[in-house]
């Protein structure tokens, strides 16, 4: 859904935060390419302004005060001809955020890989050392198993 950008109102800071409608609170929609701008929320909405050809994209929106003023993290301002869709769900993709958001998949799943290597190393240490252990508990024969020592 996209929204003229004459409904744009301006919160109460006229910095950072907008008023909504109800209307415009409904159809706030779910963005993945808010991760890109550190926000903890997925709600973004999209205004055209048709003097000027230009799309206008809040990303990040969270409530502030309710139950109509809203903070953003984020507001995207670029023609309409520079702006892409998306294939897979029909959001407005602004120049380099699928690059950026790539990139951001890329560098998660790559600590992900890692963290879970970690863990693996740190299970294949932990039963080194409970072989280690048992062996020489046989070794000095004694066959105390590690668990239940005490």
């Amino acid at each position: 859904m996209i929204f003229l950008s004459n409904m744009i109102r301006k919160g109460p800071d006229d910095q950072s935060s907008l008023v909504l409608t109800p209307t415009e609170r409904s159809f706030a929609y779910r963005s993945e390419y808010n991760q890109l701008y550190h926000s903890t929320s997925d709600s973004a909405l999209t205004y055209l302004d048709l003097t000027t050809q230009y799309l206008h994209t809040f990303r990040g929106l969270f409530l502030i005060h309710k139950p109509q003023i809203f903070a953003y993290k984020t507001k995207l301002s670029e023609p309409i001809d520079n702006v892409l869709i998306s294939p897979k769900n029909g959001e407005f993709v602004y120049p380099g955020e699928y690059e950026e958001l790539k990139s951001l998949r890329n560098k998660l799943l790559n600590a992900s890989d890692n963290n879970n290597i970690n863990k693996i190393k740190s299970y294949q240490r932990s039963i080194k050392k409970k072989k280690n252990y048992q062996d020489k508990s046989i070794s000095n024969d004694n066959p105390i198993d590690y668990l239940t020592k005490t």
